[in-house]
């Protein structure tokens, strides 16, 4: 929760929120004037990220970026054709590491195992799954390659088994 843009109402309680975690615009049409194509819009949210990391941070200040590629939340938002894997060029042109939360749309909710898979080329650094991993029981994952796991310090991640 500390660092969702959902509705304020969700987001009431869990505050104080990190100062230092940005929100860029999602490429849903209904957000945007009518005469847009949704090329024009994932352009358009494609380059507000660019100027997000020029104007209020720097990639080498960015921990990561975390999408959904599929905005559960949102209303089940499907982004347009291009517009991850214009998200995932950026992150690899600036060394930002890229995270695909799929809790809500993973383990075959939208068809696919997993949502990005619908996106030609887009695979992520880390991938956050839930929900659908153990059909509703609470369990998560965090799945990444052993260079990213590795570079953990011992005792930073895990949880009350160690």
């Amino acid at each position: 929760m500390g660092i969702t843009s959902s509705k304020a109402i969700y987001r009431s309680r869990f505050g104080p929120f990190s100062p230092s975690s940005f929100v860029c615009p999602y490429p849903y049409k209904s957000m945007f004037p009518k005469e847009l194509t949704e090329a024009q819009i994932s352009n358009y949210c494609l380059e507000q990220l660019q100027l997000l990391l020029l104007q209020q941070t720097t990639p080498e200040e960015t921990a990561c970026l975390i999408i959904e590629p599929i905005m559960g939340e949102g209303g089940f938002l499907v982004p347009p054709e291009g517009f991850l894997q214009g998200v995932q060029e950026i992150c690899r042109k600036n060394d930002i590491v890229l995270i695909f939360d799929e809790i809500q749309c993973g383990f075959g909710r939208c068809g696919k195992m997993f949502a990005h898979e619908y996106f030609d080329g887009t695979v992520p650094d880390i991938l956050l799954m839930a929900k659908g991993l153990a059909s509703g029981f609470p369990l998560s994952a965090v799945v990444a390659p052993q260079p990213i796991m590795d570079s953990l310090p011992p005792g930073s991640l895990g949880g009350t088994y160690g």
